[in-house]
């Protein structure tokens, strides 16, 4: 079927054959499809809907022209994929524990496009921090110490690169199929015992409600399994910012805490939660995993990697901070992730297009947690910036407002995970 064919079809709302699909997919990377009928194509996708057959079949299409990752490995390869959400430093803590229980973890990670950075960007607040590995340095890693937090390479899933680029080029991005496709993807390259993701929900997430985590959630871990990959989601809380950091520098600081055992805070929750989930549907390790992160091992992990990707941890720089405080008496009953999350591109701690540099020393710091009493005058958060100038002011009263004190305390606190999610 000629691709002009395809593309009518599924505008008509026609269910495509599997070969079809993985066709377009194959002629688009090989440029005998143009970007305008593949945009047209994802369009038609977001507008209609696929099947969970055609789902497998783009993604099966877009593994076309890619690398396939095979890691000589002692115990599991596994993998871990976030939706994205605001101060989700999960896979720089994750990623170092389970391959201090002996898995193998090649995580391939991204850069943020909108409102605050990606784990990449976080990890490049490290000076000297190399991000973009070749295939052979990303084997290296796993030999040397277990796991690497990376870019893709230009041969891995180079279908998604391209179609990615268009469907954010043409408002195509918000899409179950055409989403379901583009992480997996990346994921299938990598030889995978086992992938867990951690699905957001929430004000500062994609998936706004729960219905919409949901749906997603099932297609990720329903397509995953047609194709083979033994897949597993947790649903997480994004009403209110993940950990006390939002910001580049800040965040890979916090994660730093959560590796030395010296906090409890929420990040560290669930952490804990996706790699027992990990654990509970592959049964690798009978280790502790509160004790790697109390031991210090998950952290001796981190160094390393650290180390092999040619950063320093030492030199982690951030912006001086203005604190910022509470104008009433109470105790605060949420904190709005969406608002928060606003304020990081206006100071520079994010990119509005692939091209933008990022400051990585600015961000905020949380004082107050949800559930926290405060008191009028008391501090709440600092915003970290380079200089405090009339245009901050604005900036401040944002994240002022996004905590919401009521008199009255909590009568439970909002929960860090709502689900876990199987295939059906």
């Amino acid at each position: 079927m000629r691709a002009v064919d395809i593309i009518a079809a599924k505008r008509d709302g026609t269910e495509l054959a599997s070969d079809d699909i993985e066709a377009l997919i194959e002629q688009f990377v090989d440029g005998t499809v143009t970007d305008y009928q593949m945009s047209a194509f994802a369009m038609a996708v977001l507008l209609n809907g696929m099947s969970s057959i055609e789902t497998a079949a783009l993604t099966r299409g877009m593994l076309y022209g890619s690398v396939r990752l095979q890691f000589d490995a002692h115990g599991p390869v596994i993998d871990k994929h976030s939706t994205g959400g605001v101060g989700d430093k999960v896979s720089l803590v994750l990623a170092p524990l389970l391959a201090s229980a002996g898995a193998a973890v090649p995580m391939i990670s991204g850069r943020g496009l909108g409102l605050t950075g990606g784990t990449l960007d976080k990890l490049e607040s490290i000076t000297g921090f190399n991000a973009s590995l070749s295939v052979e340095q990303m084997h290296n890693c796993i030999a040397s110490c277990g796991c690497f937090i990376s870019g893709a390479t230009p041969n891995i899933a180079p279908a998604d690169h391209q179609l990615y680029l268009l469907r954010d080029a043409t408002a195509t991005v918000p899409s179950v199929p055409l989403i379901t496709a583009s992480i997996l993807s990346k994921k299938l390259v990598e030889g995978l015992d086992h992938l867990v993701l951690d699905v957001k929900c929430g004000t500062g997430a994609h998936c706004k409600t729960l219905s919409e985590a949901r749906l997603l959630a099932q297609s990720l871990v329903d397509t995953a399994a047609e194709l083979g990959l033994p897949c597993n989601a947790v649903i997480s809380n994004m009403d209110h910012p993940l950990g006390t950091t939002i910001g580049n520098s800040l965040e890979v600081l916090e994660a730093l805490d959560v590796l030395k055992g010296k906090t409890s805070c929420n990040v560290r929750e669930l952490v804990l939660q996706l790699a027992q989930s990990v654990n509970e549907a592959i049964q690798f390790t009978t280790t502790s995993f509160p004790q790697l992160l109390d031991e210090g091992r998950a952290l001796d992990c981190f160094k390393k990697l650290v180390k092999q990707q040619d950063g320093v941890l030492e030199d982690i720089q951030v912006a001086e901070a203005t604190t910022i405080h509470a104008t009433t008496n109470g105790y605060v009953s949420g904190i709005d992730a969406n608002r928060i999350a606003r304020v990081i591109p206006a100071i520079g701690g994010a990119r509005a297009t692939a091209e933008d540099k990022i400051d990585h020393q600015v961000g905020i710091r949380l004082l107050a947690n949800v559930g926290d009493s405060v008191e009028n005058g008391q501090p709440i958060a600092r915003l970290h910036i380079h200089e405090a100038d009339e245009a901050s002011v604005k900036l401040i009263n944002m994240v002022r407002t996004a905590f919401t004190i009521e008199p009255s305390p909590l009568d439970q606190q909002p929960p860090l995970v709502f689900e876990t999610v199987r295939p059906t």
